[in-house]
């Protein structure tokens, strides 16, 4: 069972001298602090205790209790029984579904004041911070993002007489430069695709992150409205759909063999960890591979996960745990999870540090995490992905128009929605 903050306990010292008597109060704190980073892995478990150790160390008189969660899932269990025994944890360091859920339920604590008077909060990047708001209100901070980049062969640029260090900035671009890459069989069949558009998005990271790019805002969390049947969505949807109505694309599932990763493809939106593992697993790609961080359809927008630290309503010792998260963010940790896990820096100081390590790589990753965004932070957003996933299926497929299919999506989330209320 997770345990809470604790009761503090007054340790008093007298002490006497000849110039008279005096008396110390020192009030002992101790934090629980949640994380699924550590379940089931020895490495991660290590760093968190150590951790912990240094933070103790530097602040006599706290203690934090480390507690580990498993996926999300398990996470929100854990987090129910929690709230149902009076043991929530103080500090909890969740993924973001999760958060924008416990948000919604009025779990955490506002951290706006605290995150104002951050002496270090101009070194910590917009986005971050910004991915911890929900309805306006800052709950948490945001870290660990995990981008996805748009990838692509040099060596197809080159053979359809594109310039391979001139990727596509727009969409119009990315359709052109699409029809000129994309390579046909002698039966009008696609052998190789241009542009790597899928007929299913079981994440929606996809469809969302081509919706902004067009302006929109997938649910505006300050109104707590819906806006996937706007016409910004509804022409992200058909710009899609040209991929796979002109044969420009090859047809596959995302996140099963994405095409441009086993070079079926010539351009293709990937995770960064995915990216990553080819060059590492054939270094003599790096001549063939190039990226850069995201597309221009109006709006400049790039998909990019993740975690967020949050401090609960019930804990008893909030500065304490407010003491804890921002040690968690100083520079010589985050720079310590980098190069143990890889995990990307959130500070504009060591941005440069940060490129250093692989300049033509990491520029990109650095400017999509700068312009990228997670999935809406709402109480509801696991409603929405459900007839999101449903709309892109019947617009990719031709069972609807695009138009349709994102109204009856939005029509049928509110509606679940309404009945839940």
């Amino acid at each position: 069972m997770l345990t809470g903050c604790g009761n503090s306990t007054d340790n008093k010292t007298e002490e006497v001298s000849g110039q008279g008597r005096q008396e110390e109060n020192q009030e002992q704190v101790h934090l629980t602090f949640l994380t699924n980073e550590a379940a089931g892995d020895e490495q991660h478990l290590e760093y968190y205790e150590q951790l912990i150790s240094n933070f103790e160390s530097k602040n006599p008189g706290i203690t934090v209790e480390l507690l580990q969660g498993g996926d999300w899932q398990d996470m929100e269990t854990k987090l129910n029984a929690a709230m149902l025994s009076n043991t929530y944890p103080d500090v909890i360091l969740c993924p973001l579904n999760t958060f924008g859920q416990r948000a919604a339920l009025g779990d955490f604590m506002d951290l706006s004041e605290y995150i104002e008077g951050w002496e270090d909060k101009e070194d910590i990047f917009d986005a971050s911070i910004d991915i911890g708001k929900y309805q306006g209100i800052s709950y948490g901070i945001g870290g660990f993002p995990v981008p996805e980049v748009v990838m692509y062969r040099k060596d197809y640029f080159k053979e359809a007489g594109l310039d391979p260090n001139s990727p596509p900035e727009t969409w119009e671009e990315l359709y052109d430069y699409a029809k000129k890459l994309v390579v046909m069989d002698d039966s009008g069949n696609v052998e190789r695709g241009g542009f790597d558009v899928p007929i299913s998005d079981p994440n929606v990271t996809l469809m969302e992150v081509f919706m902004r790019q067009a302006g929109n805002k997938i649910i505006d969390s300050e109104k707590g409205e819906i806006c996937i049947d706007q016409p910004s969505a509804i022409k992200a949807m058909e710009f899609l759909k040209k991929f796979i109505d002109e044969k420009l694309t090859i047809t596959y599932q995302r996140g099963t063999d994405d095409p441009v990763l086993s070079g079926k493809s010539a351009i293709g939106i990937v995770y960064l960890d995915s990216a990553k593992k080819i060059l590492e697993e054939d270094p003599s790609m790096k001549d063939k591979l190039g990226f850069f961080p995201y597309l221009n359809g109006g709006e400049e927008a790039a998909f990019t996960g993740y975690r967020v630290m949050a401090v609960s309503e019930t804990c008893k010792n909030k500065e304490a745990a407010w003491k804890f998260a921002k040690y968690f963010y100083n520079s010589d940790e985050m720079w310590n999870r980098y190069e143990k896990f890889g995990n990307i820096p959130v500070r504009v100081s060591l941005s440069d540090k940060y490129i250093q390590e692989n300049p033509e790589l990491n520029k990109v990753v650095m400017a999509s995490v700068e312009k990228g965004t997670g999935r809406p932070v709402s109480g509801w957003v696991s409603v929405l992905t459900k007839y999101e996933v449903q709309a892109y299926e019947e617009i990719m497929n031709g069972v609807k128009e695009p138009e349709q299919a994102l109204k009856d999506a939005a029509e049928a989330a509110r509606a679940e929605i309404d009945s839940q209320q």
